[in-house]
């Protein structure tokens, strides 16, 4: 049997809210900026969004987690805007096990893809699906036993009708410890 990733997404948070977790987990929200690279880059002016996660901690430097996401991008030519609906599973590597925590990643998961156009009586709208992969570096900042701050730049690469899309997009978060 073959699965597809979100039949694994699925399973993944059913598992998380089955499961009695006594491990260290982090609940967060992040503001984003998102700066399109490559041919997005020409057809798309910068994006501003928001994403929501969580990340159990396996061990003290390692977690998994769960990202979903919104960031809407302007319009450069034709009067044509683009929306990305970002849902990640994530690994994440801590260099250090408490206080400034750099750190590496890596997500994959989908996104939803869609472009709008406007008319002048109107306008029309398409939206896909595309798998999605994403590196990022990030530092988090323990400020105290329940609450740290997450800066991290993500980079997002999926392939739209047989175009590269990518985008470097910095991110300033807050997070909710618990199990600490």
């Amino acid at each position: 049997m073959r699965w597809h990733p979100l039949q694994l997404m699925i399973l993944f948070i059913i598992c998380l809210c089955t499961d009695n977790v006594i491990a260290q987990s982090q609940y967060g929200f992040n503001a984003i900026y998102s700066l399109p690279t490559g041919s997005f880059a020409g057809i798309a002016s910068h994006g501003f969004g928001v994403n929501f996660n969580t990340k159990f901690f396996l061990g003290p430097n390692v977690a998994l987690g769960l990202t979903g996401g919104y960031i809407g991008y302007g319009e450069k030519k034709d009067r044509i805007s683009y929306r990305t609906v970002p849902v990640t599973l994530d690994g994440e590597f801590y260099i250090r096990e408490e206080g400034i925590r750099p750190y590496i990643a890596f997500s994959g998961g989908f996104v939803l893809f869609t472009r709008q156009q406007k008319f002048s009586q109107g306008s029309a709208s398409e939206s896909e699906f595309h798998l999605t992969v994403v590196p990022a570096i990030g530092i988090l900042l323990d400020l105290s036993r329940s609450i740290a701050v997450n800066f991290n730049t993500k980079y997002f690469f999926y392939t739209v009708k047989g175009d590269s899309f990518s985008a470097l997009s910095p991110a300033i978060g807050l997070y909710y410890k618990i199990g600490y």
